[in-house]
């Protein structure tokens, strides 16, 4: 998993493919880094498709009520190790330089902000004459102005 970027699309993706863990851990990423009330309702509920799906032995279920299992995130030791080994598989990609999009995003914008809107317009025109404005992406144009 070295080198994934958490994003809201990955998660949705492990999610639909049932990677409960995997949806989770990058829902408590993103949450982390920017809280939204939609990343909190996310874990709350690919954290309860966990618990639901969870194979618990009898003295678990014995000891804990089934919200107590979800609230103190109750798990097998199998499930455990899993759900740790991922978490530090995309803890560790995501906490490096090369692979944050934060910077990367600063790294263009600032590019860009040394540019008056007219040289931009300029870089445009003439790097991309036969583009619709709405079909360049600005990866392209951060592309021609990285050669400048």
């Amino acid at each position: 998993m070295a080198g994934i970027i958490p994003t809201r699309t990955l998660a949705k993706l492990y999610e639909e493919q049932q990677f409960y863990f995997e949806a989770y851990i990058i829902y408590k990423i993103l949450y982390a880094s920017k809280p939204s009330e939609y990343i909190k309702h996310k874990i709350m509920d690919v954290g309860e498709k966990i618990f639901n799906n969870m194979k618990l032995n009898e003295t678990t279920k014995k000891i804990f009520s089934r919200k107590e299992i979800i609230e103190f995130s109750i798990l097998p030791k199998k499930e455990y190790n899993l759900y740790q080994k991922i978490a530090s598989e995309l803890e560790d990609s995501s906490s490096k330089k090369e692979f944050s999009m934060e910077n990367k995003e600063k790294e263009i914008f600032g590019e860009l902000k040394e540019i008056s809107g007219e040289e931009l317009f300029e870089i445009i025109k003439s790097n991309f004459p036969d583009k619709k404005p709405e079909d360049i992406k600005l990866a392209e144009i951060y592309e021609v102005i990285k050669k400048r």
